[in-house]
């Protein structure tokens, strides 16, 4: 048999992704309570194992970082978020989970935090996070409602001023790669719009660094129309 005709048709027209590996920086230490990590590994167009063993053709090979569902724990699982903040990890998605609280009028400690810092050994705060990673990472992702609009936290006479990724970052912000903020709302977030609508697309367009921001906007929109869709019509919220 002549070795051409043997190779499947499927693997001759696929294309290697520019990007080898992308690693996916997960902070679940916002005002939240760790649904939307429970909620993904419930996934299945695609799912979170199709993601990360590699079973989705032209993704790069996935590296997740998240508290939730990580093997590592302590310095070993803060190191990747350490690199990337040093500026040693160039291809990262940052992924914001639970809403943003305003540490400036938090008087005295803070309202929330992930780590310590290795220079001043003080608590590294979830402003001081997005600050580090936000301008070097390729796509910023909010999952859920209160990392992409505060969630029941942002109601007034919270006192920890929280807020969504865009009011913290800014409305107009974009990534290194061009890309607006990404907001796949939902409480939790549905796990297959996260990652059919959303995580994926994301992923393909951080592939090749593409300067296409419409893609992602429209990305968001469709996640955001499957949630109404799927979930809140049939029970009549709509």
């Amino acid at each position: 048999m002549d070795p051409e005709s043997a190779i499947p048709y499927g693997r001759k027209t696929q294309h290697a992704p520019a990007l080898k590996e992308v690693h996916i920086l997960w902070i679940t230490a916002g005002l939240g309570c760790d649904g939307d990590s429970v909620s993904i590994t419930a996934a299945t167009q695609p799912s979170i194992e199709d993601v990360l063993l590699g079973a989705i053709p032209g993704l790069p090979k996935v590296h997740l970082h998240n508290p939730v569902l990580a093997y590592e724990n302590g310095a070993e699982f803060m190191a990747p978020f350490h690199a990337a903040a040093r500026g040693e990890m160039d291809n990262f998605v940052l992924v914001m989970e639970g809403s943003i609280p305003n540490e400036k009028i938090n008087r005295e400690g803070y309202w929330a935090a992930m780590g310590t810092d290795p220079d001043t050994h003080e608590p590294i705060t979830i402003p001081q996070w997005l600050d580090r990673l936000a301008p070097k990472a390729l796509a910023v992702v909010g999952a859920g409602t209160c990392a992409t609009y505060g969630g029941i936290h942002a109601m007034e006479g919270n006192p920890t001023g929280c807020m969504g990724l865009a009011d913290y970052l800014g409305w107009d912000w974009k990534s290194k790669a061009g890309l607006p903020i990404v907001n796949v709302p939902g409480c939790p977030v549905q796990p297959d719009n996260f990652y059919g609508d959303a995580a994926v697309p994301a992923l393909s367009t951080c592939r090749s660094r593409a300067h296409d921001s419409a893609r992602c906007r429209a990305t968001s929109e469709v996640a955001v129309y499957a949630y109404r869709a799927r979930w809140l019509r049939p029970r009549g919220l709509l």
